[in-house]
């Protein structure tokens, strides 16, 4: 049995079939002038061919500069400073006057930021760098460029190097007795936990490295276990280790 010919054309056959029954039916005057209009078309796209080219080439150049620069500006150190507050910015809506003075951080949008620096320097950053203003929040720490002081990186939280010491999985087995110059320190803070109730009825204000380190609510008890044990409150009180 044979096979039924198809209804229909997937291949758009028909549509070529109609555009040769037109050029058929056409003179050749017809037909040499929509033959110009093919040749101008052709040669108007391969124009916009080379100028998109062209346009690439350079933009692909200006990318490779802007790269260069920012790894320039990128070199360490890092003057480190806190984001202290960002805004937003919209353009003064009041025209201008003329002149040869323009303001152009008048005519800026979107987000500025303003900067602390460790110098104690406040600076306002109309562009705030490298970094995107939606990942930055107040009390960031950032590095910035020295000159420019541009954001250039977002940096990690700063930590204390003594409490990172003390973060071991093993009990310490320093004593008191290892560490020496610190028998005042040591007699106050006995005093101040064996004697806690009287410290607070007194209002008295306790050693340094006991207020730094125990909360108000810790009971008598607590505090003598802590003096009990050296290893413990060697642990507990990392604030004792300044002193030596």
């Amino acid at each position: 049995m044979a096979a039924e010919p198809m209804d229909t054309d997937i291949f758009g056959d028909d549509a070529e079939d109609e555009l040769g029954e037109e050029i058929a039916r056409a003179d050749p005057d017809e037909i040499a002038q929509r033959t110009r209009m093919l040749e101008n078309e052709v040669k108007v796209l391969r124009n916009e061919t080379a100028r998109l080219l062209h346009e690439h080439q350079s933009q692909k150049e200006k990318i490779k500069e802007n790269n260069d620069k920012i790894k320039l500006n990128k070199q360490l150190p890092y003057l480190v400073a806190n984001v202290v507050e960002l805004l937003d910015m919209n353009a003064e809506e009041e025209p201008e006057e003329d002149g040869a003075n323009i303001d152009l951080d008048a005519h800026r949008t979107g987000k500025c930021c303003v900067l602390k620096t460790s110098t104690r320097q406040t600076i306002f950053l109309p562009v705030p760098g490298l970094v995107e203003p939606e990942k930055l929040k107040p009390a960031d720490l950032v590095g910035v460029n020295k000159d420019s002081y541009l954001i250039l990186e977002a940096l990690p939280a700063e930590f204390d190097s003594r409490v990172k010491a003390m973060e071991v999985d093993e009990k310490p087995t320093e004593e008191f007795t290892d560490v020496g110059g610190l028998d005042t320190q040591i007699q106050e803070l006995a005093r101040a936990a064996a004697h806690s109730h009287a410290v607070r009825r007194c209002n008295a204000i306790s050693p340094r490295s006991l207020t730094a380190t125990a909360a108000p609510e810790r009971t008598f008890h607590y505090q003598a276990h802590l003096l009990s044990d050296s290893n413990s409150l060697c642990r507990c009180c990392p604030m004792l280790l300044s002193y030596a």
